[in-house]
């Protein structure tokens, strides 16, 4: 009897464990799930995209803000979510599609690691702990985090001599992030340039982009040359985004760099063929990017631009209008009337949403193009 007894406790032990969910089970993690869940891979390779992580890399990996969720064990979590999370597109096709690929999800979680980073002095720290295993794809991540915790620092001028003694302690918390900056920058570009070759289209535009944002206007020369050349046959490719493309451009007109005239040539055809994709913003910049440089599109270019520009008015917000304008008064363009209306429309329907700046900007660009608005439009603005 006292056998029985103890004999019914197990099976009941028994019974009341195989009722509990098993978290991660091998059959459901490994088998079925495996290659699911691909979408973090990005262009150029199968690469992860550069300068953002996904919100299921940054909690499932342990560098992330919101780890926090998971009651299940740690040992298990970081055998099985590494597999589930960077997998190849042609996942479920086969079982070699299926097999995990380790260097890629070693190079993804250091990818999410630099654009989680929380200021400049942990993303010095990541590269220097990762430095034997930095590609472009970890190069133009970590700049455009960089570009992203401090725009326009490099750009940053100190105060007048009167200002400095009331500014002191501000003054040199922006000397010693300007010094970090360049400092991450001198590690980083010299050893971009030399992997250049296989660097992908949007890493290089990640890297031009994010030296713009920073304001690096002094960017080494040979650093710009590089990126011009290894993109010159690149423009035209179907793969390159709108994005890609724009970013690459507006780069190098922020940076000030003048690219040479095959360059401009090819840049020229590749945005007047995807003119009608081109989104407001993409819209105004491409504009903009030919005005900065000082040379005027073809006519070809510029009768499809001003044939795309009247279905984006209603979308352009003032930053936009503002570059649309400034673009005009610098490249001298006969606006037809009818887009100046609306143009000069949408201005005064978002009129609360302009700076002080842009207000001066739009000032100067009706005045450079010799245009008087009506007496109507003058009034209510000036009201405002």
């Amino acid at each position: 009897m006292r056998w029985n007894r103890q004999q019914q406790q197990q099976n009941q032990q028994q019974q009341h464990a195989d009722s509990e969910p098993a978290p991660y089970s091998s059959s459901s993690s490994s088998s079925r799930g495996r290659g699911r869940g691909s979408g973090l891979r990005g262009r150029g390779g199968g690469r992860v995209q550069p300068g953002s992580s996904s919100s299921s890399s940054s909690s499932s990996n342990g560098w992330g803000s919101s780890n926090q969720g998971r009651a299940w064990p740690q040992q298990q979590q970081q055998q099985q979510q590494p597999q589930l999370l960077f997998q190849g597109s042609r996942a479920g096709q086969g079982s070699a599609a299926d097999e995990p690929q380790p260097g890629k999800t070693l190079s993804g979680l250091l990818i999410a690691k630099l654009s989680d980073s929380r200021d400049l002095q942990e993303l010095a720290q990541v590269l220097e702990q990762h430095k034997t295993a930095l590609g472009p794809v970890h190069i133009s991540a970590a700049i455009s985090r960089a570009a992203r915790l401090h725009p326009g620092l490099l750009a940053l001028r100190q105060p007048p001599p009167w200002q400095q003694q009331q500014q002191q302690q501000q003054l040199t918390q922006q000397q010693r992030q300007q010094q970090q900056l360049q400092g991450l920058l001198s590690l980083l570009l010299p050893r971009f340039v030399a992997q250049l070759p296989q660097a992908s289209f949007v890493e290089v535009s990640c890297v031009v982009g994010g030296l713009a944002r920073m304001g690096c206007y002094n960017a080494p020369s040979d650093v710009i040359d590089a990126c011009l050349d290894v993109t010159r046959h690149a423009l035209y490719r179907n793969d390159v985004s709108n994005k890609e493309l724009l970013q690459l451009g507006w780069g190098l007109a922020r940076m000030g760099r003048q690219p040479d005239s095959s360059w401009l040539a090819a840049f020229e055809a590749a945005t007047r063929d995807r003119m009608p994709s081109l989104n407001h913003i993409e819209t105004a910049n491409v504009l903009w990017a030919f005005a900065k440089w000082g040379t005027p599109p073809s006519p070809a270019w510029l009768a499809a631009y001003l044939a795309h520009l009247p279905g984006q008015l209603l979308a352009l917000q003032p930053p936009e209008l503002c570059s649309v304008m400034w673009a005009a008064a610098m490249l001298q363009l006969a606006l037809p009337a009818e887009l100046l209306d609306g143009l000069l429309l949408e201005a005064q329907v978002k009129f609360g949403g302009f700076t002080g700046q842009g207000l001066g900007t739009l000032a100067w660009s009706l005045a450079r193009l010799d245009i008087r608005p009506q007496p109507f439009w003058l009034q209510v603005n000036s009201r405002k």
